[in-house]
């Protein structure tokens, strides 16, 4: 996926597909062919195509895909056109997908910009990419700072991320920024971090424009992932007041032979509401 995360690319390897819970038929049949062509090193080429798999009806899907390293950074560009039942879609719907990133590293400074856009008709194959009849734009910055002679602490990293969305006009619908302001990396490979989380949304409903806009902190603590016994949680609170996220994340692996690795994963949420604030 590159700088274009699961939503804004819809090439990204980590997402489902579930098939339609009133399908039948042939609807029920999902069949991908994925076929990738490496010309150099840190060059590749790809193509998709896909039968059956929309959310209502047959929305099979064809797509190219370009991924291309260059002195350390990485250009990535993909186009998808759904095709098959449209699903009572008017003949000039836009049901094409496009997007393009760019991310890498500059000095000790990392950073990574990504576009998509979902025509008003696009309906993917390949599971759901977002809200169609819209432009996302996303980015982040980060780096690291030494922290030599600190004791137990190795280095502090900062970062932010944001990221736009807008309708086709490009008028906007959300706005998502996040701050890493504090993450720790220990000398034993753990981390610790505080993070803020700001959301504004933008809702026009009857010819009525209406804004809401939250801000969040972000408390957490990771052990070192490759250490057999891994361990995470966080805790977010802030607006709405007096509600409070917590995640946790525990796994586990073990070798029992060469060759032969065992491993199991548990995660929970939790949210808490009704927390006097103040």
């Amino acid at each position: 996926g590159g700088e274009s995360a699961s939503e804004a690319n819809p090439f990204a390897g980590d997402r489902l597909f579930n098939t339609p819970s009133d399908a039948d038929g042939l609807e029920r049949s999902f069949i991908a062919t994925r076929a990738v062509l490496r010309p150099s090193s840190g060059s590749s080429i790809g193509f998709v195509a896909t039968r059956g798999g929309g959310r209502s009806g047959d929305h099979s899907l064809l797509g190219f895909d370009i991924d291309q390293s260059i002195g350390g950074q990485r250009v990535q560009a993909w186009v998808q056109h759904s095709m098959g039942d449209s699903g009572g879609l008017e003949a000039q719907t836009d049901r094409s997908a496009v997007g393009a990133s760019i991310g890498g590293t500059v000095g000790s400074i990392e950073y990574g910009v990504a576009w998509r856009r979902l025509g008003d008709g696009f309906d993917s194959g390949l599971g759901n990419v977002g809200s169609v009849g819209s432009h996302a734009m996303l980015g982040r910055m980060g780096w690291s700072v030494p922290l030599d002679g600190l004791g137990f602490l190795k280095s502090w990293k900062f970062g932010i991320r944001t990221r736009v969305d807008t309708d086709l006009e490009f008028d906007p619908r959300a706005i998502d920024l996040v701050i890493d302001a504090a993450r720790f990396l220990t000398v034993s490979g753990d981390q610790m971090s505080f993070g803020i989380e700001q959301k504004h949304r933008t809702r026009s409903e009857a010819d009525r424009i209406t804004e809401d806009q939250q801000e969040r902190f972000r408390v957490g603590i990771d052990t070192n992932p490759n250490r057999p016994l891994r361990l995470g949680g966080s805790v977010a609170f802030g607006d709405p007041a007096g509600v409070i996220a917590t995640a946790w994340q525990g796994a586990a692996r073990w070798r029992a032979a060469p060759g032969i690795d065992l491993g199991g994963a548990i995660a929970l949420d939790e949210r808490i509401d009704g927390i006097a604030a103040g």
